[in-house]
C-alpha cells in the first residue's frame, strides 16, 4: 500500500511541475476542447476577460460560456485575456447571458467587439473554377437577396424557439407543417 501511495504522489508531482513549466497544456488536460471552433459563418463576439490567473481559469470560462443556450463555440486565449464566442448565423449573441455566465464563474468580462457572420462563408466555385459548359448566372445581388430571405425566415424560427424554450413546466406539443 505504501508503494502505491508513493507512485501516486510522484505522478501528481510530475504533473504539477509539468504544468508549472508548460501552463498552456492545462486546458488540454482538463478537456476544455470538444472540437468546436469559432468560424466565420457564426455571429461572433470578442470579450475582454479579467481575473484569469492560469490556463485552468481559461478552461473554467470555456465550460461556463459553453453552457449558455445559443452558444455554439468558445475559444479563450489566456495570454490575450480574451474570449471569442460564436453563435448561430440566424441568431443574435446572448451577450447578457454570456457575461452573466462569466461572472458566475468568478471572472469579469467586457464585450469589446461584435463580428457578424459572413453570408457567403461557405466555399463556392469562383468564376475561373466553374466548368465552361455551365454559364455563370449568379450575381452577388441574388446571393444577398437569398441570404436576407434566409435571415428573415430564421428570425421567425428564432422567435418560435425562444417562446418554446421559455415555456417551462408546460406540456409541449410540436406540429411540423411542410408547405406543398
Amino acid at each position: 500500500m505504501m508503494t502505491l501511495n508513493k507512485v501516486m504522489l510522484w505522478g501528481v508531482t510530475v504533473l504539477a511541475v509539468a504544468f508549472l513549466f508548460f501552463p498552456s497544456y492545462v486546458g488540454a488536460f482538463l478537456g476544455n476542447g470538444d472540437g468546436s471552433k469559432v468560424t466565420e459563418d457564426m455571429n461572433r463576439a470578442v470579450i475582454k476577460l479579467d481575473g484569469m490567473t492560469c490556463e485552468a481559469c481559461a478552461a473554467n470560462v470555456v465550460n461556463a460560456v459553453r453552457k449558455v443556450s445559443g452558444v455554439l463555440a468558445v475559444e479563450v486565449d489566456y495570454a490575450k485575456s480574451e474570449a471569442i464566442v460564436g453563435s448561430e448565423f440566424c441568431c443574435p449573441l446572448p451577450k447578457q447571458k454570456i457575461l452573466a455566465a462569466i461572472s458566475e464563474a468568478g471572472y469579469e468580462g467586457e464585450l469589446t467587439k461584435e463580428i457578424p457572420a459572413r453570408v457567403n462563408a461557405s466555399p463556392t466555385l469562383k468564376n475561373s473554377q466553374q466548368p465552361s459548359s455551365v454559364p455563370d448566372t449568379t450575381t452577388n445581388t441574388t446571393h444577398e437577396n437569398n441570404a436576407q430571405s434566409l435571415h428573415d425566415l430564421s428570425r421567425d424560427a428564432r422567435e418560435f424557439r425562444q417562446a418554446f424554450n421559455d415555456a417551462k413546466d408546460t406540456v409541449r406539443v410540436v406540429l411540423l407543417v411542410s408547405p406543398g
